[in-house]
């Protein structure tokens, strides 16, 4: 199983999603690198985080704010971001091209240890890393938003993710406060999406109209 204590956590994508995860692993206390293609998101994330921490503060739920802000930084470059890190949590936008792109570029920078979970809510991983050269390094790692708060976690393997790379993923969720679910292969909407918006014909079972009713 690869070190997840050996590196750094980079975050690619520093929306509501990438700076949530943010918390979490800046809360358990690792080094978190923050990388976003967006200028003006690099600029504005850590008063987002500074935000999401006070309302925390305010409710009790974290003691030491400054501490967890020092543990975060930006970085203007994926590269400066990725360096060194045991693990890389990609929260881009929901789009199957973009995570591709994305993906490929995360690629390029990959190191041989380093894993890779995706945020995607629904898109399988195996849609944007099948003609990656490291893919099996690659998973979805699915949060309910935002983390901090929720602690659930899917782990969605693609066919082609290694057995180290779920273990290692499963490891490090659990080592910062995550309740990793695993889901053995990819189906969709995963998990989570399946139970809090089922398809129309298990609505109809749950919640069934008057009319079908009488």
């Amino acid at each position: 199983m690869t070190d997840t204590t050996a590196g750094h956590v980079a975050i690619i994508g520093g929306g509501l999603v990438g700076s949530g995860w943010s918390i979490v692993f800046a809360r358990a206390g690792e080094a978190v690198k923050i990388y976003d293609s967006n200028p003006a998101i690099r600029d504005s994330v850590l008063d987002t985080i500074r935000g999401q921490l006070s309302d925390l503060k305010e409710c009790g739920l974290i003691d030491d704010a400054d501490a967890i802000m020092g543990a975060i930084s930006v970085h203007d470059t994926m590269a400066d971001a990725m360096t060194g890190a045991a693990y890389v949590q990609e929260s881009v936008l929901e789009r199957t091209d973009v995570k591709t792109e994305v993906s490929a570029e995360i690629s390029a920078c990959l190191g041989a240890g380093t894993i890779v979970g995706s945020s995607t809510s629904g898109i399988p991983g195996s849609a944007f890393t099948e003609n990656l050269p490291n893919r099996d390094q690659f998973l979805v790692a699915h949060p309910v938003n935002p983390p901090y708060l929720a602690p659930i976690v899917e782990i969605v393997p693609t066919p082609w993710t290694k057995k180290d790379t779920v273990d290692t993923a499963i490891a490090l969720m659990r080592k910062v406060g995550q309740s990793p679910v695993l889901v053995r292969r990819e189906i969709e909407g995963f998990l989570l999406n399946r139970l809090s918006s089922p398809s129309p014909a298990i609505r109809k079972q749950r919640f069934p109209s008057k009319a079908s009713s009488t």
